[in-house]
């Protein structure tokens, strides 16, 4: 409280002109400290904190998992989709049949051309944001040049999203719900 009184003096003083003010508005983030004074008096707070805690050890299990599978799918995905999806427009209305270096091609966002962007593609899949628009987008791009991995792609892309989403996140939730009853019951 005494540094925000004196936070609040200096910002409305005349010295905030000359001094840097923003030294004094760090120690704003001190206050998020009051949070675990509150957790060890507030008993519930401090039970759920042992759960997560505890979970901590599965969770991390479960990661190792995670990463093992989205490793396996992006091998596959460079695989079979690397330098393959590009279109003729930036707003990705028509597949191109051209490779890529012949004229100007556009790759989207989402693709296997690169690990990191792989990696990050794959995640968009498993939580299910607009998956079935990367999944459509990869068929249309495909579809030109072999129609037998276009709709590989489906299957690539409905299979990911089953292992990834259905199964695995139900997982994570399982494992964070049986340490809550398993404290729940102690």
């Amino acid at each position: 409280m005494v540094l925000s009184i004196l936070e609040e003096a200096i910002a409305l003083s005349v010295l905030s002109q000359d001094l840097h003010a923003g030294a004094f508005t760090s120690f704003r983030a001190l206050r998020l400290l009051r949070i675990f004074r509150l957790a060890r008096s507030w008993k519930t707070l401090h039970a759920l904190v042992n759960m997560m805690e505890k979970s901590i050890k599965d969770v991390s299990t479960f990661s190792v998992l995670l990463l093992i599978m989205m490793t396996i799918f992006l091998l596959l995905g460079r695989e079979l989709f690397s330098n393959r999806i590009t279109f003729e427009n930036k707003e990705l209305t028509k597949p191109t049949q051209t490779p890529k270096g012949t004229k100007e091609v556009f790759v989207p966002r989402w693709n296997f051309d690169e690990p990191d962007i792989g990696f990050i593609t794959i995640f968009l899949v498993i939580v299910g944001d607009d998956w079935n628009r990367i999944m459509y987008d990869f068929y249309r791009a495909l579809y030109n040049h072999d129609n037998s991995k276009a709709y590989f792609s489906i299957f690539y892309f409905i299979f990911l999203y089953v292992v990834g989403n259905i199964v695995l996140l139900n997982l994570f939730l399982a494992i964070l719900l049986a340490n809550f009853d398993m404290n729940k019951d102690e």
